[in-house]
């Protein structure tokens, strides 16, 4: 299907799969990653470590809010902000 990958891609999500995947058309496999093969996920998704927690304050019993990172290449974990059942949500 060159050329009609927006179509294609299209068609993978309307029928519930993850996505597809796309190379340049003069490239070959290659073990690892390279720049010449793409995934395209249907559905935007970010995945968050567990990295700790706080100390419950007030009322509440157990742990206070999760600590959250993600998975930087290269880096390891960057700090992505913490959330819990009173917390304000996602810090950036």
């Amino acid at each position: 299907m060159i050329g009609r990958g927006r179509e294609f891609h299209g068609e993978a999500c309307r029928r519930g799969l993850e996505g597809i995947v796309s190379k340049m058309a003069n490239s070959s496999y290659r073990s690892g990653r390279t720049g010449e093969w793409l995934k395209s996920k249907c559905a935007a998704r970010q995945e968050f470590v567990i990295g700790g927690f706080t100390e419950p304050q007030g009322s509440r019993s157990g742990l206070g809010a999760l600590l959250l990172g993600v998975r930087d290449p290269g880096k390891g974990l960057k700090y992505s902000g913490k959330v819990g059942t009173d917390s304000p949500g996602m810090v950036g």
